[in-house]
Parts: C-alpha cells; structure tokens; sequence
C-alpha cells in the first residue's frame, strides 16, 4: 500500500484580489466537467483542499496568460 504524502509549499506574496476572484472562479467550476474542475480534484486527493484550489488557480492564470499573450482561444 502507497502512503500518500502531502507535498510542502508556500505561495509567494501577491495580488489578494486577484487570487480571491480566481479562486471564486476554480470553485465555480466544480461541477462541470472541464480540466480545470478535474485538476482540482486529482490535487485535492493528493495534497488537500486548500492546495487544490490554488493549484488549479494558478492553472487557469496561465490558460489566461497564454490566451493573451497568443490571441489564439483555449483548446481545454
């Protein structure tokens, strides 16, 4: 049997609103089935609640980033 071990990490001081809008949006995804929702839930099995969100945040931060950044949309 695998022990599943939570991986330690900190988050680096940034925009609070920000983080709090993307985190509304992670959490607004939840019952989709989108790879965003499913990031989420494969994280939190792992690491926890807290983690999974902010994992899948900074997921959809860089699908945004990526989308303007190119100008062209999203395959997810």
């Amino acid at each position: 049997m695998k022990v599943l071990v939570k991986k330690t990490s900190k988050t680096t001081q940034g925009n609070k609103a920000l983080k709090t809008m993307v985190v509304a949006c992670v959490l607004a995804t939840s019952r989709q089935s989108n790879r965003i929702a499913s990031h989420r839930k494969r994280i939190t099995k792992r690491q926890g609640k807290m983690k999974g969100r902010i994992a899948s945040a900074h997921l959809l931060l860089t699908i945004a980033y990526n989308i303007l950044k190119t100008g062209e949309p999203s395959h997810i």
